[in-house]
């Protein structure tokens, strides 16, 4: 449900509509696509596979999801508008995620790493401190 509702938030973002549909080629003017991008995917077929319960974890999800930005990158270059437009959806779409909490198991690993180093180093600082005051104060 998580899931549905990011996606939701993303197709309401005023840029997304340009990664809502398959892109068609001929209609677009870049028949190379296809041979450029090997694995095509946008929002709608997303919806669909949500929809249709074809996602087996969180990550195959987002891993679609990431896929539709990378794609455009990948073939517009990062300095194109749509490849600027793709980037920063993934930056919102990577906020959303982090907002409701939808993490792979390797992202909830990379967090609680992070979180633990964190408290480590503020425990080691404040030891150090302590350490510090310490000495100052054996010399006075």
């Amino acid at each position: 449900e998580k899931c549905k509702n990011i996606l939701g938030e993303i197709k309401k973002h005023p840029l997304s509509v340009i990664f809502n549909y398959p892109i068609d080629p001929v209609e677009e003017g870049i028949p190379n696509y296809f041979t450029v991008v090997k694995t095509p995917m946008d929002l709608s077929t997303i919806q669909a596979n949500l929809d249709n319960n074809k996602y087996q974890t969180i990550a195959d999800w987002k891993s679609d999801m990431t896929l539709v930005w990378s794609n455009a990158v990948k073939y517009f270059t990062k300095k194109s508008y749509i490849g600027v437009v793709a980037i920063e959806l993934e930056k919102y779409f990577n906020k959303l995620c982090e907002n409701n909490l939808v993490f792979t198991n390797q992202q909830w690993m990379d967090l609680i790493t992070k979180k633990y180093k964190k408290i480590n180093n503020n425990i080691d600082n404040v030891k150090f401190k302590t350490v510090f005051a310490n000495i100052k104060s054996n010399k006075s």
